[in-house]
């Protein structure tokens, strides 16, 4: 049903009844997005380590090289 100007709603009242976002059970995840991890190496490089949501992981260094570590799952 479209919005009724004489219902006695906002429209952007209509918008959020519409478009309701319920919880999954339990609370809300950050799964999907990445996670990044700062530290520094036995060398004194710092480094950031970035996991994507299928668990590879890329790792910067500071002195410009970058180790790519794929999870192969079958």
């Amino acid at each position: 049903m479209p919005w009724d100007p004489r219902s006695g709603i906002s429209f952007g009242e209509y918008c959020r009844r519409k478009n309701l976002q319920v919880p999954p059970a339990g609370e809300w995840t950050y799964a999907t997005r990445d996670r990044h991890t700062y530290g520094e190496r036995a060398d004194g490089v710092s480094f950031r380590a970035t996991t994507d949501q299928l668990g590879n992981v890329v790792t910067e260094h500071a002195d410009g090289r970058q180790d790519v570590t794929i999870n192969l799952r079958v």
